[in-house]
């Protein structure tokens, strides 16, 4: 049975949009920063890079903040979207069961991968490699399902067609799921290189890291806007 809301809709949907907005920050960051830090695992070992003060390790070891601060303030995201809506929210749910309670296993996983990734005990780069193939995959999925739960929620005319389809987007909801998807690890790479831009650059090689970062900058900059057009026009009506 639905009861009343213990708050109005305005003070609920502006402490959603505060929450909210201050979680994707942080969820962004930690992504961001995977990306980085695989990325430049990658570049150190394949790109004759290694040094005895490692770059990827460097920036791997902020992980851990944006991980708890992005997790923290998601459950009260995630409390304050259960209040103010209730059925599309718990309906998107239950539409993707598996998948929303695959979440725990992935973060479990792509968190202990890349604490491994970013220890300072150095072994066979392959290990390493598997390791981080593992943690940053694990880890791309997790927002993937979490759009799609949003897509589902914000189009509850199609909830019909999601269970005839088997339970998977279909048509234009699939097409806008992968569009916004894309989005979002743009906005990620933008917030991760940005962040490291100003607290990952401290060394004597600093311009040379302020100049690769900013360059991931401009690039998820850019990634954004080609996909964000196409994001709009895949809108459902």
């Amino acid at each position: 049975l639905l009861l009343n809301k213990p708050i109005g809709d305005i003070v609920l949907d502006g402490l959603l949009f505060l929450v909210f907005a201050i979680h994707l920050t942080f969820v962004l960051t930690m992504i961001g920063t995977a990306i980085l830090g695989f990325y430049f695992f990658i570049e150190t070992w394949w790109g004759g890079k290694l040094k005895e003060r490692r770059w990827d390790k460097e920036i791997l070891q902020t992980f851990l903040a944006h991980k708890s601060l992005a997790v923290v303030i998601g459950v009260g995201a995630l409390l304050l979207i259960q209040v103010g809506y209730t059925i599309p929210f718990f309906t998107s749910v239950s539409l993707f069961a598996p998948f929303w309670m695959l979440i725990i296993g992935l973060l479990i996983v792509s968190f202990i991968f890349f604490d491994a990734l970013a220890h300072r005990i150095y072994t066979h780069h392959y290990l390493h490699l598997t390791a981080g193939v593992i943690a940053l995959g694990c880890l791309l999925v997790v927002p993937g399902i979490f759009v799609a739960v949003l897509v589902s929620s914000e189009n509850s005319g199609h909830w019909m067609s999601i269970i005839n389809n088997g339970f998977r987007l279909s048509g234009a909801l699939s097409t806008h799921w992968v569009f916004r998807y894309l989005h979002i690890i743009g906005a990620a790479v933008v917030l991760g290189a940005v962040f490291h831009y100003f607290f990952s650059t401290r060394s004597s090689d600093t311009q040379g890291r302020k100049s690769t970062l900013l360059k991931w900058v401009v690039g998820g900059l850019l990634f954004q806007v080609a996909v964000g057009v196409f994001l709009y026009g895949s809108v459902p009506n």
